[in-house]
């Protein structure tokens, strides 16, 4: 397998391999070691031990949406490197987490990216691959205006709605839901975060929230116990989030256009956070 050439690109293929690790939330040893042997066996790193450093450094540095532009632009031989580390990733202690393998999944559709080397040789359970279609189409009387959760500090949910159904231009609409300044950024694929997306049985999206990009936003009240426990890095996140959907493919940012899931959602997610959220 070749990989990339220049430094930023393969510290891309470094994130996506550190985020794919992570997505079961029990990063361990023996999967950083893998990587950094996959990484050894294309990579001369012999005796420089410093320069394979700061690769994983800026790797945990780089925002995973980056890190996603920079693949999707890869050569086919690029694209088969990183579909490889990955395999390499998930498989590396012996065991393949459904989670892990969801991330490996959304790549490969994200990034378009081929199967992992010999992948016609390996026997699979076609319903474990193949994902189920919903052919049932929604209820004209359930169709609402795209419609998103914000959650404040005490855990009290509202419902957000926007006419704009252009995914790219609802950053002003956001940072006034937040009530920050900076920007915002995309949670996704946390070990909380499949668990529910997997409950909802959602077809081509996932669920994802919303918080402040930088400073985790107003630190001056308690945090955000729902956004904390979703995140589960162990750091406190401030401020108010917001649930919403985004799709598999591309990234794009969606509010939930039913009733139906709208409340399914809400049902899921507060359940998985012990019932912290409330409305009035």
């Amino acid at each position: 397998m070749r990989g990339p050439s220049s430094f930023e690109d393969l510290a891309a293929v470094i994130a996506v391999c550190l985020g794919t690790a992570r997505a079961d939330g029990k990063f361990k040893q023996v999967e950083l070691d893998r990587i950094v042997e996959a990484l050894k066996s294309q990579y001369n790193f012999e005796g420089r031990d410093d320069l394979l450093q700061s690769y994983i450094d800026a790797a945990e540095e780089m925002d995973y949406s980056e890190a996603i532009g920079r693949i999707k632009n890869f050569s086919d031989e690029e694209k088969q490197f990183v579909s490889d580390m990955l395999f390499v990733t998930i498989c590396a202690d012996g065991e393949s987490s459904p989670e892990e393998v969801e991330v490996y999944r959304n790549m490969v559709n994200i990034c378009e990216l081929p199967l992992f080397t010999g992948a016609e040789n390996v026997e699979t359970d076609d319903n474990d691959v193949e994902e189920e279609e919903q052919d049932e189409e929604a209820d004209d009387d359930d169709a609402i205006i795209p419609a998103f959760i914000v959650v404040n500090f005490y855990g009290i949910a509202s419902l957000k709605q926007s006419e704009n159904e252009d995914w790219r231009n609802l950053e002003d609409e956001f940072v006034s839901w937040l009530g920050c300044e900076g920007g915002t950024q995309v949670v996704r694929f946390t070990q909380r975060l499949n668990a529910i997306s997997e409950a909802l049985n959602l077809n081509g999206y996932h669920l994802v929230f919303l918080m402040a990009r930088r400073g985790y936003g107003d630190r001056t009240v308690g945090d955000n116990m729902p956004a904390t426990i979703l995140y589960g890095g162990g750091n406190p996140i401030y401020g108010n989030i917001i649930f919403a959907l985004e799709t598999d493919k591309g990234y794009e940012v969606e509010g939930f256009r039913s009733r139906r899931l709208l409340n399914e959602a809400y049902a899921v997610i507060n359940e998985a956070i012990g019932g912290l959220m409330r409305t009035e």
